[in-house]
């Protein structure tokens, strides 16, 4: 198994199913968010986030950010609470 491929990695996939990022690790450089990136299974990248760009973005960001974390705590919640499968 090569070293990639055990790798966490944080995919990114389109609305038709298809693998459109990895994203293998997020950091910090200055005031820069920096995303190690593989964009659609060809070309691996750092992207750059800077906090013009968010901030000029922060009414879209927001809109959907807020509401997805709400869901991520519920649907952590819901899993906390599932019952586990019995043994036969």
């Amino acid at each position: 198994m090569s070293q990639q491929a055990k790798l966490k990695t944080l995919k990114i996939f389109t609305s038709d199913g298809n693998e459109m990022l990895q994203v293998y690790s997020v950091s910090r450089e200055g005031d820069n968010m920096i995303m190690d990136c593989k964009v659609l299974d060809a070309m691996r990248m750092d992207v750059v986030i800077t906090p013009d760009e968010v901030f000029s973005n922060l009414g879209m960001l927001m809109k959907a950010f807020i509401p997805y974390v709400f869901l991520l705590l519920w649907i952590g919640v819901k899993r906390l609470f599932k019952p586990l499968p019995q043994k036969n």
